[in-house]
C-alpha cells in the first residue's frame, strides 16, 4: 500500500502518537550512549587515579632510594630512635609527613571510590608496619594534628590496635 494511502487514513492525534514514539526511541538510544560515555570515563577517571596514586608512591619510594643517608636516618629510627640527632629527626618527619600526605590522598581516593581495595588495603598495611616502629607513635601524635579528620581517626585507630596488639 502506498504511502500516501496510508497516512489519508490517519487523522492528526495518529500522527502525533507515531511521533512521540520515534522521539521515546531516540530518546533511550540517547540515554544508552549516555551510559556508556559514563561507563569508559569512569574507567579513565580510575585509570588516571591509579597512576596518580603509583606515582606518588614511587616518589617516596625515590626518596629513599636516592639518598642513602635518608636510608641510614630510617635504620637508626627503627632500631634507636633516641639516637636521632635534631637534624636527623628533622629530615626522617619530612619524610613521615611526605609519605603521609601520599597515605592521605589514596584514602580520600578510596572514600570517593576511585581508588579500588586492594590499594586502601596496601596502604593500610604499610601504615601498620609504621605503627610497630619506636618513635612513630610520637611522630604521629605530634605531627598528624594538621591532617584530615577522617583520615587521622582511622591512622589514630590502627595506632591504638598495634598498641593493644604488637606484633
Amino acid at each position: 500500500m502506498p504511502l500516501n494511502q496510508v497516512l489519508d487514513g490517519m487523522t492528526l492525534a495518529d500522527l502525533g502518537n507515531i511521533g512521540e514514539f520515534i522521539g521515546a526511541i531516540g530518546v533511550v538510544i540517547s540515554l544508552l550512549y549516555i551510559a556508556v560515555q559514563i561507563r569508559q570515563n569512569t574507567k579513565a577517571v580510575r585509570s588516571a587515579t591509579f597512576q596518580g596514586i603509583s606515582d606518588q608512591l614511587m616518589k617516596v619510594l625515590s626518596l629513599r632510594i636516592q639518598d642513602p643517608a635518608l636510608a641510614e636516618i630510617r635504620w637508626k629510627a627503627a632500631s634507636a630512635p633516641d639516637q636521632l640527632t635534631q637534624q636527623e629527626y628533622s629530615r626522617l618527619s619530612d619524610l613521615l609527613e611526605f609519605t603521609f600526605i601520599a597515605y592521605q590522598n589514596i584514602f580520600v581516593q578510596f572514600q570517593n571510590g576511585f581508588a579500588d581495595i586492594e590499594q586502601w588495603n596496601a596502604v593500610e598495611s604499610s601504615i601498620r608496619r609504621y605503627a610497630t616502629l619506636p618513635g612513630f607513635k610520637d611522630w604521629w601524635r605530634r605531627s598528624s594534628n594538621g591532617l584530615p579528620h577522617d583520615f587521622k581517626r582511622v591512622v589514630d585507630e590502627i595506632v591504638d590496635e598495634t598498641d593493644k596488639h604488637p606484633t
